[in-house]
């Protein structure tokens, strides 16, 4: 059972490790957090909260694999060469397929006339919420861009 939990602990280390070390990763973080957001005001159904949480997970999820991979490529092979290059782009390919289907995902769910009528009524009644929901851009741009906290 102790190795259950160590596995666990791993795989959490891996995730801060990836936030830390790429700008890609808080990207997705950030995108998902105001998913997550508009999913709230806009009242969404269990349906379409399990569609855009599996792409939260699907997107952020590649964008991980992605990241091992170009990790393990650069270990093996640090050299520049055409094969690996390939490999790469086609690892970023995935997440970008993800990212692009979530995005189409996301605009189904978000732009039809109940969410949209959620969320216009939100903005209309909560206008000092709505402001502090806009106030963190600056917090997570500044998460986003921040340096690198971790080496690759």
């Amino acid at each position: 059972m102790k190795g259950f939990f160590k596995s666990f602990k791993y795989a959490g280390h891996g995730v801060i490790k990836a936030i830390k070390s790429e700008r890609n990763m808080r990207i997705h973080i950030c995108m998902a957090f105001y998913v997550i957001i508009a999913a709230i005001i806009a009242r969404l159904g269990a349906a379409q909260w399990l569609a855009v949480l599996i792409c939260c997970a699907l997107v952020i999820g590649a964008e991980a694999i992605n990241t091992a991979i170009e990790r393990l490529c650069d270990a093996v092979y640090p050299e520049r060469d055409k094969r690996i290059g390939a490999v790469k782009d086609i690892a970023a390919g995935g997440v970008l397929v993800c990212a692009v289907f979530s995005a189409a995902v996301g605009c189904i769910v978000f732009f039809s006339g109940e969410s949209l009528a959620n969320i216009a009524e939100f903005v209309k009644t909560r206008a000092v919420l709505t402001a502090a929901i806009a106030c963190t851009t600056v917090p997570a741009i500044i998460f986003i861009c921040g340096r690198k906290r971790d080496g690759k």
